[in-house]
């Protein structure tokens, strides 16, 4: 599930998100290893300072980010805004058996779908800036509404997580995520600098899910494209999930889930080492971090696959199973089967109002897709062919708005039993 959190209090706040996995200790072999991707740069207004997006966050660049996150240049120190918090966190998570799978997998395998999911983050990033990489001009409150003008991108950077430490476990689980931390701070095209899209968070809070939803349709088609996953729906969940992964293999690393061998086992045993992953503060539900112990991931995995074997699969196989020769994403879905998605009685647009942002019906349409989309175009053709479908009617808005997706539609009631 996403999450947005604001950065705020002192700079304490910023610093939890400036921790590199140390609690994870990698291998000292030759050559890359699963989860030793940290920290890297984020967002295209990062060039306005001189920061390359994509690249390490070392440690000599952390004053660089604690400055960003103050609202200050860092090559000068000049303040360049003052706002009511540092900045926001946004958690992007993926299907469990995705993480599953990067926990299980041969190393190459593992790298390769990080590799995956860090180009979908990336392009992830792109699209909320497009959404969120705004300022606001004028208002104050004088009766005049306040102008939107577009940025030149958001600043921050994104710290990696592969595991997670649920309440009563002391052997982690895998989960591979990203925290997006995004200072509240944006140069506009007149080049002035303000807070992101007005400083409070609502646009940011109103996109993270569909941010969420973009990042694992992205995720769908680029491992159908290069791994040949294929996905099916878990019914319970109303999540898209690699299908060659069995539900009680998912289920087995489900935070709800702790076997009774790992609720007693101690930091010394070789399968009770986990702790979290070492980024930030543990979301909430989770339990704390312990500072005092640290452990190998190739040993977390270890333990994993030993796991896995005492249910009786597998776990080379399973990841043999998973992959296919025919690369290339299922097949899509219709308009009309994609807009009975959207309309769904239970949890779709109009369960609850017979009106529905564009933000909402978008998420919705991104959602419905088992082979993900190719960009953001692709999704939003698709969601304009579903309005179309449903013969949608655009409500006029009370006063003009400078938040993004935010058309309301009026869905004539008859379609919502399609």
């Amino acid at each position: 599930m996403a999450r947005l959190h604001a950065i705020e209090g002192s700079m304490r706040s910023v610093e939890h998100r400036l921790r590199q996995s140390h609690l994870l200790l990698h291998e000292t072999r030759q050559g890359r290893q699963p989860g030793q991707r940290t920290l890297n740069w984020a967002g295209n207004g990062l060039r306005d300072l001189g920061l390359q997006p994509g690249t390490v966050l070392s440690a000599e660049q952390r004053p660089i980010a604690r400055a960003l996150m103050d609202g200050r240049d860092p090559r000068t120190g000049r303040r360049l805004v003052r706002a009511g918090n540092h900045g926001h966190q946004v958690t992007l998570g993926l299907p469990r058996s995705v993480s599953v799978l990067h926990g299980l997998a041969p190393h190459h395998l593992a790298l390769q779908l990080e590799d995956a999911v860090a180009a979908a983050v990336t392009e992830t990033v792109a699209v909320l800036e497009q959404w969120t990489a705004y300022g606001l001009r004028g208002g104050n409150g004088a009766g005049r509404p306040a102008a939107r003008i577009q940025g030149s991108g958001l600043l921050g950077w994104v710290v990696w997580g592969y595991l997670t430490l649920p309440a009563g476990r002391i052997l982690p689980a895998p989960r591979l995520h990203a925290k997006l931390m995004i200072a509240n701070m944006v140069r506009g095209r007149d080049g002035r600098w303000s807070a992101v899209a007005g400083g409070g968070g609502r646009d940011l809070r109103r996109h993270a899910l569909l941010a969420q939803a973009y990042l694992q349709a992205r995720v769908r088609r680029m491992t159908s494209e290069r791994f040949g996953f294929g996905w099916a729906l878990d019914p319970h969940r109303g999540l898209w999930e690699v299908d060659a992964v069995p539900a009680h293999v998912r289920e087995l690393f489900s935070e709800q889930h702790t076997p009774p061998a790992h609720r007693q086992a101690r930091p010394q045993d070789p399968d009770g080492t986990g702790q979290d992953d070492g980024t930030i503060e543990p979301a909430p539900g989770d339990a704390p971090a312990t500072p005092s112990t640290s452990f190998h991931f190739c040993d977390v995995r270890a333990a994993w696959r030993r796991q896995v074997r005492q249910l009786g699969v597998d776990p080379a196989r399973l990841v043999t199973q998973c992959l296919s020769t025919a690369l290339r994403p299922p097949r899509r879905p219709g308009t009309a089967q994609i807009t009975r998605w959207v309309v769904r009685p239970e949890r779709g647009v109009t369960a609850h109002h017979d009106e529905a942002a564009r933000v909402n019906v978008l998420r919705e349409v991104l959602q419905a897709m088992p082979d993900g989309v190719a960009d953001l175009p692709d999704a939003e053709r698709l969601t304009d062919e579903v309005l179309t479908h449903l013969r949608a009617v655009p409500v006029p808005a009370d006063r003009p708005s400078v938040l993004s997706n935010s058309q309301c539609y009026l869905i004539p009631p008859h379609r919502t039993s399609h």
